[in-house]
C-alpha cells in the first residue's frame, strides 16, 4: 500500500509539472482559472463558472490542489501561476511598455496601471498574438498568416473571459449599478471605485454603447498585490490605501 501511495504520488507532481500553469486558463490539475494574483474561477467542462473568488490575504493562485497557497510553498512544481513562476504571457500586463495583453485565444485587453482592464475580440477568423502588436502594429493576427509568420496564439483559452452583462434597462447587477451610480453623461467608458468593496482592492471597468443606453459590460477588476488599493481620484491602483476606505 504505500508503494501505491509513492506512486501516486509521483504521478500528481508529474501532473502538475506538465499541465496548463498559465494565467487566465482552465487547470487540469486543479480545475482553477487563475485571474490574477490573488483571484481565480473554478472551472467545469474547461470552462469557468461561478463567481470570482479571492485567496485570503497574504496568499496566490497557483496549480495546486489547494489552489491559494503562500510564498513558502512555491516550489517546483507548485508555481505562482500569473506570477513571476508562472508562464505569465496570457492576461499579464507586467511589462512597463505593455499597452495591450491577450486574455484569451481571440480577446484582447488594454493595459490600465498595470491591469488588465476592458475585454475586446479580435476580428473573425483571427487570434490573439502578443508578440505580433510589437512587430506588426496589430495584436490580433489572421488564421490565414499564423504558419506563413510562423506564430501561434499567446492563450489557449477560447473566448471565455468574464465580463457581467446585462439587458438594457430590464435587468440590472451589482457591479452595473456601481456604473449608473458613477456615471456622467459624456463618458461611453470609464474607471470607478467598486463601491461593493470596503476593502477598496477592486474596481469597476464600465463600458455603454451610447450616452443614453444602459450599461452592458461591468468588468470586475483587482488591483495587484504591489499597489493594493484603488483611488479613486488618481484613477489608478496605489500603494497606500486611500482616505474614506
Amino acid at each position: 500500500m504505500q508503494k501505491l501511495l509513492t506512486i501516486l504520488a509521483i504521478v500528481g507532481l508529474r501532473i502538475l509539472a506538465t499541465t496548463a500553469q498559465t494565467c487566465k486558463e482552465c487547470q487540469t490539475a486543479n480545475s482553477a482559472y487563475c485571474y490574477n494574483q490573488t483571484h481565480y474561477y473554478n472551472c467545469m467542462k474547461n470552462e469557468i463558472t461561478g463567481d470570482l473568488e479571492a485567496c485570503d490575504t497574504g496568499l496566490v493562485c497557483s496549480n495546486s490542489p489547494a489552489v491559494c497557497v503562500t510564498a513558502a510553498e512555491i516550489t517546483d512544481p507548485i508555481v505562482d501561476v500569473c506570477g513571476s513562476s508562472g508562464t505569465g504571457n496570457c492576461g499579464s500586463c507586467s511589462g512597463t511598455t505593455t499597452t495591450f495583453t491577450c486574455v484569451s485565444s481571440n480577446q484582447f485587453a488594454r493595459c490600465v496601471s498595470g491591469v488588465a482592464s476592458g475585454v475586446y475580440d479580435c476580428g473573425a477568423n483571427e487570434v490573439c498574438v502578443l508578440s505580433a502588436f510589437t512587430d506588426y502594429g496589430s495584436i490580433c493576427v489572421p488564421n490565414c498568416t499564423l504558419s506563413f509568420l510562423d506564430l501561434e496564439a499567446t492563450c489557449s483559452n477560447d473566448g471565455s473571459v468574464k465580463t457581467t452583462t446585462v439587458a438594457p434597462s430590464t435587468t440590472t447587477g451589482v457591479y452595473t449599478n456601481v456604473c449608473d451610480d458613477a456615471a456622467s453623461s459624456t463618458k461611453l467608458y470609464f474607471y470607478t471605485i467598486n463601491t461593493e468593496d470596503s476593502s477598496c482592492r477592486s474596481y469597476i471597468y464600465c463600458q455603454r454603447a451610447s450616452t443614453s443606453a444602459a450599461f452592458n459590460t461591468a468588468l470586475y477588476i483587482s488591483c495587484p498585490t504591489d499597489k493594493p488599493y484603488y483611488d479613486n481620484t488618481q484613477n489608478a491602483c496605489v500603494t497606500t490605501k486611500p482616505s474614506g476606505c
